[in-house]
């Protein structure tokens, strides 16, 4: 596939397009940086900004500490804390010895099953529930129900 240019379509463009007036904006101030020693220094002003937020930032942390302190809280070091999330995210099994992915995808699969055998156990429960959901069903229109319950009365759930 090649690009064929319309020519003629082209220059028509071109000399039909509106003028666009210039925009002229005057150059951004720019004032080079004092060197002292060959490096940048701060002017005296930046310096008593930086040194009065820092002082400030300074006073909120303390204040937020006392008054953690005056409340009794138990506040742990970082450390503390990233040894206790490491601790929290292992997985021990009865006698205390770590369970491996496998063992817990398994487990997991377990609960799938035992929660099945529950509701095979329990059809009075199943009923009630089923007998709520045809309730709600003849509120609708029956022409449309009656083929997505069809459907989901012959769904069955696959492991995979």
């Amino acid at each position: 596939p090649r690009v064929i240019w319309d020519e003629g379509n082209l220059e028509e463009i071109e000399a039909n397009k509106p003028v666009r007036q210039k925009i002229i904006e005057p150059k951004t101030p720019y004032h080079p940086p004092e060197y002292e020693d060959g490096f940048i220094s701060v002017s005296d002003e930046d310096k008593a900004v930086d040194a009065a937020a820092h002082a400030e930032l300074i006073r909120v942390a303390l204040s937020k500490v006392t008054n953690l302190k005056r409340q009794g809280s138990d506040w742990t070091s970082s450390g503390d804390e990233a040894e206790d999330m490491e601790q929290d995210e292992e997985v021990h099994d009865a006698d205390g010895n770590k369970l491996s992915f496998e063992e817990l995808r398994r487990l997991h699969y377990d609960e799938y099953r035992k929660v099945k055998q529950l509701h095979q156990k329990h059809p009075v429960e199943n009923k009630h529930i089923e007998e709520n959901g045809k309730q709600r069903s003849l509120k609708r229109s029956n022409h449309q129900q009656e083929p997505m319950e069809d459907a989901l009365s012959r769904l069955e759930i696959f492991r995979g």
